[in-house]
């Protein structure tokens, strides 16, 4: 899914949740839009390259054709069951881990909607 959709409705959620999280509203943004940075990071290590456009790029290519054949095998760590399991695990004692796990729910469910589409 593109970025400015995973932003944009982070905002919004953290707009709409403002009164119930107070300024921890800033993890909403962080699980539902900065938690893609995986992707920056795996295609750092892979192609040695720092440069975010052709990273979008990459990325991009597999959204408009729908085809993600050539992103099997890579590991989006923040993308895992395992690390939302950890997330929910520590939203039990942190209602910034709460409100984190709010958007990273939202970004996740928003990415399975737009593969299935």
């Amino acid at each position: 899914m593109d970025m400015k959709w995973h932003f944009l409705v982070s905002a919004i959620l953290a707009i709409v949740l403002f009164p119930i999280f107070g300024w921890n509203v800033l993890f909403i943004l962080a699980g539902g839009f900065l938690i893609d940075v995986d992707h920056y990071i795996w295609y750092i290590l892979k192609y040695k390259s720092f440069n975010l456009k052709k990273t979008y790029g990459y990325y991009s290519k597999a959204k408009i054709k729908h085809d993600y054949s050539h992103l099997k095998g890579i590991l989006m760590l923040f993308h895992t069951y395992e690390f939302i399991l950890i997330i929910v695990i520590l939203s039990f004692f942190s209602e910034a881990a709460l409100a984190f796990l709010t958007g990273l729910i939202f970004h996740w469910t928003m990415d399975v909607a737009w593969m299935k589409a």
